[in-house]
């Protein structure tokens, strides 16, 4: 779950500014988070912790990821989990897919939104020129 370009910059910026403030545990993480890395106490959360922080990340900048049980095929045998990523602002259906676990779930859910977040920057700097 790597994210990139302007979606990265602007993820570190909120989880710098916001969620950091807020969760940091003790003074030692702040040191490490500042000096070592950025991220540090981030990078070290397991990825279904840094899952969670992303959806908080794409929630506040108007994308909503959702995951769930496909159950139509619930009775044949494993389940597959559907993710979907949608614009808060726009009517569209979005994007969607079926995978066979939660964790190929997230990392493509994740993906997507990144995708999403880069197109969208690219294309506010494409209007402002």
């Amino acid at each position: 779950m790597n994210l990139t370009g302007e979606c990265k910059k602007a993820f570190e910026n909120w989880y710098m500014n916001i969620y950091h403030k807020k969760f940091t545990l003790n003074h030692l993480e702040l040191i490490q988070a500042t000096h070592l890395n950025r991220l540090g106490v981030f990078n070290c959360m397991p990825e279904n912790m840094q899952y969670g922080v992303l959806v908080d990340f794409f929630d506040s900048v108007g994308l909503c990821i959702e995951i769930s049980i496909d159950y139509t095929r619930q009775g044949y045998g494993t389940p597959l989990y559907q993710w979907e990523v949608n614009q808060w602002n726009i009517d569209s259906f979005g994007h969607k897919d079926l995978v066979r676990t939660r964790k190929e779930a997230r990392t493509a859910a994740i993906t997507k939104a990144n995708e999403l977040y880069n197109e969208q920057s690219k294309n506010k700097k494409t209007i402002t020129k």
